[in-house]
């Protein structure tokens, strides 16, 4: 049975061959090449009209946790930052409440694709405190910029000795944590004192307030400073035993 229906199908595919075969030969080799022709001419305009083809696209620049910063505004002004994306330099669009660039031209292959970026300080004289996103998804025509984010380098750790007050002599197993967040963002001082307090991005700020805790010593709340944080520098804390 099975033999029986795969002959029947052998023979249509025969007899449509025949068929193509015999249009052929009526409408003649050179009208078929006019034909092809006329087709791959089609082709290569839409080719060539979908490559040549641009978009344009708004790159918005957020903090890490995605919202508009004056703080690293100003610093993208002091420290000149630019950004480089398709190989194209920008200089970003400043103001009070928000930086952006607009990207024009854009190659359609690019739309709504990973890009590189690279984010850079041109005043060779500041330390380049800064640093983004190395890639976005690059959006276009759409209401929704794309967004590339920066951090802060210092804004990651908080370190430095907590100390007996009117001393050097560093206090061990002092416990040290962020104001507020006492169970997830806390350490413990070393036997000289000496703690090293590490901050995942969601938990960075412009400012910190650091709670520090003993027994038999007073509890010390300390308020650190951006300027603090990215100099980068160890902060004593002092400690004044109980009474």
């Amino acid at each position: 049975m099975t033999r029986m229906k795969n002959k029947n199908i052998f023979k249509e595919i025969l007899q449509w061959l025949k068929k193509i075969l015999k249009n052929f030969r009526s409408v003649g080799i050179w009208n078929w090449i006019g034909i092809l022709s006329l087709i791959v001419g089609v082709i290569g305009i839409w080719i060539t009209v979908t490559i040549s083809r641009t978009t344009d696209a708004t790159i918005q620049i957020v903090d890490w946790k995605g919202s508009p910063n004056r703080w690293i505004n100003e610093r993208m002004i002091e420290y000149d930052y630019k950004i480089k994306i398709l190989e194209k330099e920008y200089t970003p669009e400043i103001n009070d409440t928000y930086a952006k660039i607009e990207i024009h031209n854009i190659r359609a292959k690019y739309k709504n694709q990973e890009v590189k970026v690279y984010f850079e300080s041109k005043n060779k004289n500041k330390d380049k405190i800064l640093y983004s996103d190395t890639d976005i998804a690059l959006y276009c025509d759409k209401v929704k910029p794309s967004e590339l984010r920066i951090y802060v380098k210092g804004f990651e750790s908080i370190h430095g000795y907590i100390k007996k007050e009117n001393t050097d002599l560093g206090i061990d197993s002092a416990l040290v944590f962020i104001s507020g967040n006492k169970d997830s963002l806390y350490t413990y001082t070393n036997q000289f004192g000496y703690f090293d307090l590490q901050i995942p991005p969601k938990y960075q700020d412009i400012r910190q307030t650091i709670i520090v805790q003993k027994e038999n010593y007073r509890t010390e709340e300390k308020n650190i400073t951006a300027k603090q944080l990215t100099d980068k520098k160890d902060i004593d804390i002092y400690l004044r035993p109980q009474k």
